[in-house]
């Protein structure tokens, strides 16, 4: 699903690239014809994988996974969910999650009584963390919150979205 994706959005620089290269070095071939040609590879190859299917089942729909390894990692693109962490923070003394989204909205609940470090990574995001508002147009935020005996640590890497932090 992921490649899949990877290579829908390599489309426009990969077009962006033939056309320098065709104007530089006044070649005669057809951008439009070479990317039609790669498209038409792209979805068979998508439905061959199952990828493109998968993606379309998923659309809107936030995924949550805890790895092996203990970490909590949330996915969501075109979507609006919650993430509630204190169900992780009952078995371990660290909660590791990793939230990723895109152009969607995401509320984490962080459990009482713990230490929340925070560091979100954004694009044309807004941050809320406990009613105090900021927008990051590109850049990153850390934050440390609460007081308590369990450590958790949150990374958010969002794109064109909305995360709350309770």
């Amino acid at each position: 699903m992921v490649f899949v994706l990877l290579a829908l959005l390599a489309f426009p620089l990969l077009g962006l690239v033939l056309f320098l290269v065709k104007t530089i070095l006044k070649l005669s071939f057809s951008v439009g014809k070479i990317l039609l040609i790669l498209l038409g590879i792209w979805l068979i190859f998508g439905f061959i994988t199952g990828g493109i299917q998968q993606t379309l089942a998923n659309l809107g729909k936030p995924y949550v996974e805890q790895k092996d390894d203990g970490t909590v990692h949330y996915v969501g693109a075109f979507s609006k969910g919650e993430l509630e962490l204190a169900p992780y923070a009952e078995q371990n003394k660290l909660v590791q999650a990793d939230v990723d989204c895109a152009l969607s909205s995401v509320t984490i609940h962080v459990p009482e009584n713990c230490v929340v470090r925070l560091n979100i990574q954004a694009a044309l995001c807004q941050v809320e963390i406990e009613g105090d508002k900021q927008f990051l147009f590109a850049g990153q935020r850390e934050e440390v919150l609460g007081a308590g005996g369990t450590i958790v640590e949150v990374t958010v890497r969002a794109g064109v979205a909305s995360v709350r932090i309770e």
